[in-house]
């Protein structure tokens, strides 16, 4: 320390280091967590996104005719399988998985029929598997969002 005159020092004591690396730590807790909250956020949107355009990609395929055949997505709490036919078939190697971010998970899947599979018919593009399918965040403040598929086949993500 430097002195000031015969009875002030000058710099910090002990007591004012340990506020001000308090006040620090608190900062950095709340710009941590609001960022945390930003990412699920964001990944819950894009994982949104990208169910909406797996389902308009199976209905736009079914309505194209495309291999003659109808195209479908199937759901589980980890993913979305896009697929081709009428039924869904676990083994099929023309199966194209789209795996959900960590954070994010399917948390209901509410569909007409019941089941967790979304087939559109040929040449109408319409579907007997309508409903809505609710994604998750995982954390302690979860954030949803819902996919809902009419039975005309029109797609909405809110």
């Amino acid at each position: 320390m430097i002195k000031y005159d015969k009875n002030r020092y000058l710099g910090f004591n002990l007591l004012e280091v340990l506020v001000a690396l308090a006040v620090m730590f608190m900062l950095v807790v709340v710009v941590v967590n609001g960022f945390s909250s930003f990412r699920r956020g964001q990944e819950l949107g894009a994982a949104s996104g990208n169910i909406v355009s797996l389902l308009n990609e199976a209905r736009a395929k079914t309505l194209a005719s495309e291999g003659a055949s109808q195209y479908g997505i199937h759901f589980s709490s980890t993913q979305a399988v896009f697929f081709q036919g009428t039924v869904f078939s676990a083994g099929n190697p023309t199966n194209k998985p789209y795996n959900l971010p960590s954070l994010i998970e399917i948390s209901a899947i509410a569909l007409n029929q019941g089941g967790s599979d979304v087939v559109f018919q040929r040449l109408t593009g319409e579907t007997n598997f309508y409903g809505a399918i609710t994604l998750r965040s995982k954390g302690d403040d979860p954030k949803t969002k819902t996919v809902t598929i009419r039975q005309g086949g029109i797609i909405n993500g809110d």
